[in-house]
């Protein structure tokens, strides 16, 4: 019978996508129980009560399309943020951008990068920084590339330079669960948009990045006022 997969990741408790989230960090059962504080027989319960939801998948199933559901959902939020985002930028129509763009950077919860067409980051806002563990003054000038991991550079230029090819053209670029490089050298992942726009006689791309452990985090910080733990 085939379902429709995000009204189904929609039904699950709060729990239920804990225990998928962590699974899918590579968790065992009782690595989930420890980190929720609950006993292994109520993790085998959960699952009972997933796979009830979303059907007689394999564990390693029902992980992917959670995951995938995941991704969908923080691409989503980032899409329209950086929607509005250009819509703000663009709409001034000639005046100064530089206050206005700095202002809505600082606010802003997500890292947000602002990259010239040769992809050379002209600025960001603090929450990039600390997502990468620089200061925000060493990210101007930098290559964006410094940020993917290596093997994956080569890649990535590929990528953005055909990106920017016809940026107007193009609907707004998603990056699923792309590798981020941190400063420390460690690689996490990240979901990202990019969204062209007119800036100083030429093209810059805005780009908006979320870390997908903080999106975990943010999840098992959540009480389900349906669960009983045992």
């Amino acid at each position: 019978m085939k379902t429709d997969q995000p009204e189904m990741m929609l039904e699950l408790s709060v729990r239920e996508r804990q225990v998928l989230s962590l699974a899918a960090r590579g968790e065992t059962d009782q690595g989930i129980a420890n980190r929720l504080g609950i006993s292994p027989a109520t993790v085998n319960s959960y699952w009972v009560r997933i796979r009830l939801k979303m059907g007689q998948s394999s564990r390693t199933e029902l992980v992917a399309r959670a995951v995938a559901d995941q991704y969908r959902r923080t691409i989503e939020q980032l899409r329209l943020e950086n929607q509005r985002l250009r819509a703000l930028i663009t709409d001034q129509d000639g005046h100064d951008l530089e206050p206005l763009y700095r202002e809505i950077f600082s606010l802003a919860p997500d890292g947000i990068l602002l990259v010239s067409k040769d992809g050379i980051i002209l600025d960001c806002n603090d929450a990039m920084s600390q997502m990468f563990g620089y200061d925000r003054a060493q990210f101007v000038g930098m290559g964006l590339e410094a940020f993917v991991p290596t093997r994956l550079r080569a890649e990535h230029a590929v990528e953005r330079r055909r990106y920017l090819e016809h940026p107007t053209r193009k609907k707004m670029g998603d990056h699923f669960g792309t590798a981020g490089l941190h400063r420390d050298g460690h690689e996490f992942s990240i979901a990202a948009t990019l969204a062209a726009i007119p800036f100083r006689g030429s093209t810059a791309v805005i780009c908006m990045v979320r870390d997908l452990s903080q999106e975990l985090e943010l999840l098992l910080s959540q009480h389900d006022p349906e669960a009983v733990d045992a």
